[in-house]
């Protein structure tokens, strides 16, 4: 039987990405797979995952989170072997787990990932390209063996929490990563924690929207 594969969700108040993210998720052609979503914002989700497979929806009700904390609690509830991050801002391709899955059974590495990807800025509406080092895993593209989170949580920071567990896999010569092509789009937003203000200088140079694949901008609504 294949591995089951956990796909994370931390969020926080975006009811109109998330939807957008959980059809992303439906569509992988990766069969068997799980959505754990943590929410802990002032817009309660549940209503989006009420009666959807695959999926588990769990609300906090105290003090915000931080995000590392919400990966936490995420691989916590997660029943796979395989953590695979599923940000509620971004778009996968329907093959973007079964792509990293393989690369990560066949590299028998703890760590696959993306060290580049296309950006989508929604306050410009423009498209760039991160180009990373060649071994270096994007937050956003993470996907690790179980038991690697197990021996080392996330640190309860919300910007840069991820840079630890990589550093972690890359300390270990056991993470593997690619150019993510068309498989994974992330959005700089208003809510977001990325670095979005670097793009359009040195390694965010911009592209044309052509160099997106056309389904992201249907399945997000830009036209």
């Amino acid at each position: 039987m294949t591995p089951l594969v956990s796909c994370i969700m931390p969020t926080y108040n975006r009811r109109k990405m998330v939807g957008e993210a959980l059809r992303c998720f439906l569509s992988q052609d990766w069969q068997n797979k799980e959505l754990i979503v943590v929410d802990d914002g002032a817009d309660v989700l549940a209503d989006l995952f009420m009666g959807v497979p695959f999926v588990s929806y769990f609300r906090h009700n105290g003090p915000r989170m931080t995000i590392g904390e919400k990966r936490n609690r995420c691989c916590q509830l997660a029943s796979g072997e395989i953590i695979c991050h599923f940000d509620s801002d971004d778009w996968s391709a329907p093959d973007r787990v079964t792509d990293q899955m393989n690369r990560l059974l066949e590299s028998g590495v703890q760590m696959t990932g993306y060290h580049s990807m296309f950006f989508w800025t929604e306050l410009l509406n423009k498209a760039f390209r991160y180009a990373g080092d060649t071994n270096y895993c994007m937050g956003t593209s993470m996907m690790y063996r179980r038991e690697l989170w197990e021996k080392n949580h996330f640190p309860q920071i919300s910007c840069g929490e991820d840079n630890f567990l990589w550093n972690v896999a890359r300390g270990l010569r056991s993470v593997v990563t690619v150019d993510a092509g068309q498989r994974l789009i992330a959005r700089a937003h208003a809510n977001t924690t990325s670095d979005a203000t670097r793009t359009g200088q040195n390694s965010w140079p911009q592209v044309s929207r052509d160099a997106l694949p056309k389904q992201f901008f249907l399945d997000c609504g830009y036209v």
